[in-house]
């Protein structure tokens, strides 16, 4: 805007002095402005170039054909979202830079080093304080007087949340749910038979709620912090003790998959003398550091609000010095390579990418309208996963269509946060609201979001945030696949030991797929869907059985891989001979995981290298050694 106007201001300088002898100076005056024109668009150019994320959010009328669309009312609110996962294009510089966060100045110079952690304590510290403070919701714990859970209470107060009728059922995405579970995700269940809210609180959860989400999208003290905080790609963990033990294990297998990213790791303040040689060898041989919660968010901040369990995962990312991070559960290890992960274009076009559960949603209806989010009951514009058949949005019964097929709701399944893609820059507002979440969780949030259904904690918190700001994000679709064994004796089942979650790159290209063929017609005429179901068109494009050579995570969470407990449990043992817990074959490809997990143990308690966990366990301790010896035994002498 600066040359252009200058160079208006040049020409009409010339114009106005009427003589010929100005022709030279016209063109020489000219030539040099256009000169600084193109470097002024070059250099924008450039700064478009480097930033890789490319966002717009596409109406759902614009990704779905219009056409095969029957709303009940026609005049439904086209500004309303419909939550279907956005798969975007690239957009106009114009458009582009509308969607980028505003950056927070912060000392720029080295020798301002020390003042730019004071300033980035100082500005972490405010939007702590506020989430605390000027935006808490006030409430306490539900009441529940038919269960007893560690986030309910016994006695209904003026400030509690609710009451709980009973937990909310965790209806699954099988055959027989279809009849059986499905209609107890109606909007009325939803709303009347598993948490009641209470009357009195909701005016006091909305205003907070809203005032927050008006200050993370309008004021300028929650603003982007930029490169001055955040550069490049890299994993992140959150550990501390025992998680520090799983974790190095899962690290390990992260480089012996090849995969090069750095790596950060953080630790609670009250872990860190425990954690101190295990901190040492991540920076000394593994690529990675640890990040101590303190030097991070100040000791007067910690000490005066308190943080626990879910709630680490939004600041471990807040934390990291990464602008895109892959987030890690302690215990969840990538089965491929990584190092490419963040270039692919679901990411690119989206800058969030979550992985489902194995259940379909339960949120309360409460929670969007504490949002202030409109849902259209007149309008349902999926059939569980399906966003694309004709079908989508056929209605028999509205009474009893699962309410979160409806315009306005989040989309199934539910997330399961295990691992977790996110852009920053991009999605730093989303941060910042899955913060205010997982703080006022445990007796807020985790509740309108699940109803006590399976899982409940943060795992819905990072896509509600994206949700509720109207940003783009990307589902992973695939079904995780499980892994485990039969246990042996009379009243032996089926123990499932892991799932594996699918790569994000193969299911998006099956969504694209999808939207091919919608666009196109290709799906089959009304005629031939006459036995349609929603499980037959999930298991057609997404059954486990279909993506299990995709696997790229390995949730192992039952039991968890720790040296220690496995030991003393004796875990997968029968009648004292040892069996493997995985068995996919078809998951693991030339991976043997459970002999790498082991080994990695056997090396630091057992082998020549330093005893990184001495605090837990002795070097050479007889009953973990010889577990594991005999385990790395079994892998031996039965290959996978």
């Amino acid at each position: 805007m600066i040359t252009l106007s200058s160079l208006r201001r040049g020409l009409n300088y010339v114009k106005r002095s009427n003589s010929s002898s100005n022709t030279i100076c016209l063109f020489l005056l000219f030539i040099a402005l256009t000169s600084l024109l193109l470097i002024n668009i070059s250099s924008e150019r450039d700064h478009y170039n480097n930033n890789q994320i490319e966002i717009i959010k596409v109406p759902q009328e614009a990704i779905n054909n219009s056409d095969n669309v029957s709303p009940l009312n026609s005049d439904s609110d086209p500004n309303d979202s419909t939550g279907t996962p956005t798969v975007l294009q690239k957009t106009p510089d114009a458009t582009i830079s509308t969607m980028r966060e505003t950056e927070t100045a912060v000392p720029d110079s080295e020798e301002d080093e020390e003042n730019r952690e004071v300033a980035i304590q100082k500005f972490f510290g405010e939007i702590i304080r506020k989430i605390f403070t000027e935006y808490n919701p006030g409430v306490t714990d539900p009441c529940s007087y038919n269960f007893k859970e560690k986030d309910t209470a016994s006695k209904l107060l003026d400030t509690s949340l609710g009451t709980y009728l009973e937990k909310s059922p965790s209806p699954g995405y099988w055959e027989e749910s279809v009849d059986t579970e499905w209609p107890l995700l109606t909007y009325d269940s939803l709303q009347n038979n598993y948490l009641k809210v209470q009357g009195s609180v909701k005016e006091k959860i909305k205003e907070r709620h809203t005032s927050f989400i008006e200050s993370v999208l309008h004021t300028n003290d929650m603003k982007y912090p930029g490169t001055k905080k955040y550069k490049g790609n890299g994993i992140v963990f959150v550990a501390g003790g025992q998680y520090s033990v799983l974790a190095y294990s899962v690290i390990e297998m992260i480089r012996s998959r090849g995969t090069t990213l750095p790596i950060e790791v953080l630790i609670p303040e009250n872990e860190s003398e425990v954690d101190k040689k295990f901190c040492d060898m991540l920076s000394s041989e593994l690529n990675g550091k640890c990040i101590y919660m303190d030097s991070i968010f100040g000791d007067d901040i910690l000490s005066t609000y308190k943080f626990k369990g879910f709630q680490y995962k939004s600041l471990a990312l807040m934390a990291s010095s990464f602008e895109n991070c892959l987030l890690l559960d302690a215990d969840d290890y990538p089965l491929k390579n990584l190092d490419h992960i963040f270039k692919n274009e679901a990411f690119t076009q989206n800058g969030l990418i979550l992985w489902p559960d194995f259940w379909r949603r339960t949120t309360h209806p409460f929670f969007y309208e504490s949002a202030n989010i409109k849902v259209n009951l007149e309008r349902r514009v999926r059939n569980f996963i399906d966003a694309w058949s004709p079908m989508r949005s056929d209605i028999d019964d509205m009474s009893k269509i699962p309410y979160h097929d409806f315009q306005g709701t989040m989309p199934d399944p539910s997330s399961e946060t295990g691992q977790l893609m996110i852009s920053k820059r991009h999605h730093w507002k989303t941060l910042l609201l899955s913060l205010y979440y997982n703080v006022h969780g445990p007796n807020l949030f985790y509740h309108l979001l699940s109803q006590y259904a399976a899982g409940q904690g943060d795992k819905d918190t990072f896509i509600a945030a994206a949700h509720v700001l109207d940003l783009p994000y990307y589902q992973v679709l695939s079904v995780p696949s499980l892994d485990g064994y039969h246990e042996q004796g009379e009243n032996g089942g089926y123990r499932g030991v892991a799932y594996y979650q699918k790569d994000f790159r193969e299911d998006y290209l099956v969504q694209k797929k999808l939207r091919e063929m919608m666009h196109n017609n290709e799906f089959k005429d009304s005629e031939d869907m006459e036995d349609y179901n929603p499980i037959h068109f999930r298991d057609k494009y997404f059954k486990a059985d279909l993506s299990k050579s995709h696997a790229l995570f390995a949730h192992c969470n039952l039991p968890k891989f720790n040296p220690v407990s496995l030991a003393v449990n004796q875990e997968y043992t029968y009648e004292n001979e040892h069996f493997r817990g995985l068995n996919s074959k078809e998951c693991l490809g030339d991976l043997d995981m459970e002999n790498e997990i082991i080994q990695s143990y056997y090396n630091v308690i057992c082998g020549d290298k330093e005893n990184i966990f001495e605090w837990m366990v002795n070097k050479d301790d007889p009953v973990v050694c010889d577990y594991l010896k005999k385990r790395l035994e079994l892998f031996a002498n039965n290959p996978l």
